[in-house]
């Protein structure tokens, strides 16, 4: 008798989630926090034409995607290799698809997430708040669901 898997709660994925970018941000953005300050950027939607005064953003760019494929890596190796990462392990929940997850699933289903912000990420979550299955957009598209963990 096959066993059923019970399709773990938005909020059990929400808390999971903010405990990933608390890690992230610890481990990923904070080295770059230096870097940063030496722009002195103090950045709000008034001041939009600051960015066209940094004098060098090809590092602010750089600075800027290196963030975001860490990340991106952080999500997707984690997921890949262990199904869960340090928040869904937390919360007893784990990426779980029809055979063994491959690396493209771990890849597809996180590539909404490196920047926080973004038409991609809201798309997603919108997508999960209006259908029945819980399933992000990314979800389907990369044929995984998230899942609580077997006791």
């Amino acid at each position: 008798m096959k066993k059923t898997k019970k399709i773990a709660s938005k909020t059990r994925r929400f808390f999971a989630y903010l405990i990933d970018i608390l890690i992230i941000d610890l481990i990923i953005v904070y080295p770059f926090k230096n870097l940063l300050k030496s722009f002195n950027l103090d950045f709000n939607f008034n001041n939009l034409d600051q960015l066209t005064q940094i004098s060098n953003y090809g590092l602010l760019i750089t600075i800027g995607l290196s963030i975001g494929i860490l990340s991106l890596l952080y999500w997707t190796l984690m997921e890949y290799k262990l199904k869960q990462t340090i928040g869904k392990m937390i919360f007893n929940i784990k990426v779980s698809s029809e055979g063994n997850l491959e690396f493209w699933q771990a890849l597809v289903r996180n590539i909404s997430k490196p920047i926080n912000i973004n038409i991609l990420l809201l798309v997603d979550i919108l997508y999960m708040l209006i259908n029945k299955t819980h399933l992000r957009l990314f979800d389907k598209l990369a044929k995984t669901e998230v899942v609580e963990v077997e006791k």
